[in-house]
């Protein structure tokens, strides 16, 4: 059936102009709102990356203009002590395995991340899986961050174990930990 005359050629101009706007949608609903999407999303994880880094920071500078008075008082307790990479390594596993007896908290590995340098500190960090009850890996974070040296949990995750089908009101904590030992100053031999 075909249309002839002034009504067919509006018929045929609305037909067009549908054709075109269904193309126009189709490809916003193909393209570009999975784009927008992605894009929100790496937005809001960078937003909170920024946080984290802004948190880390903080406590840095926090750490760093104490430690002035703290090493004239000679009260450097609030850092990793300092020694060989291996040694500082151990001494933040030393701290974490201490944490996790008193608070009753099964550690299941930890692994080093390696070291960064922030202004006049040395950030030291572990990953670990650790298990336990949710009251005991509350009181295990409080004590590693409350606790002296002082230490920043970065990264947190909490599941039920995955071998396990029931909780019975255990779960796993998958989190990265940081610790801060004063490099030398740069001025003195």
């Amino acid at each position: 059936m075909t249309f002839d005359g002034p009504a067919g050629r509006i018929l045929s101009k609305a037909a067009a102009v549908s054709l075109l706007l269904g193309g126009v949608w189709l490809g916003a609903a193909l393209f570009v709102l999975p784009l927008v999407t992605r894009l929100s999303d790496a937005c809001e994880q960078i937003g909170q990356e920024r946080v984290l880094l802004g948190r880390l920071l903080e406590e840095a500078r926090r750490l760093t203009s104490r430690t002035s008075a703290q090493t004239e008082d000679g009260d450097t307790s609030v850092f990793l002590p300092a020694g060989s990479d291996a040694e500082k390594i151990s001494a933040l596993q030393a701290r974490i395995e201490q944490v996790a007896a008193d608070t009753q908290v099964q550690l299941k590995s930890l692994q080093p991340t390696g070291e960064q340098t922030q202004g006049s500190l040395q950030i030291v960090g572990l990953r670990a899986v650790a298990g336990g009850s949710i009251e005991s890996l509350q009181a295990f974070l409080h004590a590693m961050e409350a606790g002296r040296p002082g230490l920043i949990v970065t990264t947190l995750d909490m599941a039920p174990p995955a071998q396990e089908r029931e909780t019975n009101g255990e779960l796993d904590m998958r989190f990265s930990v940081s610790g801060a030992v004063p490099l030398p100053d740069r001025g003195q031999p």
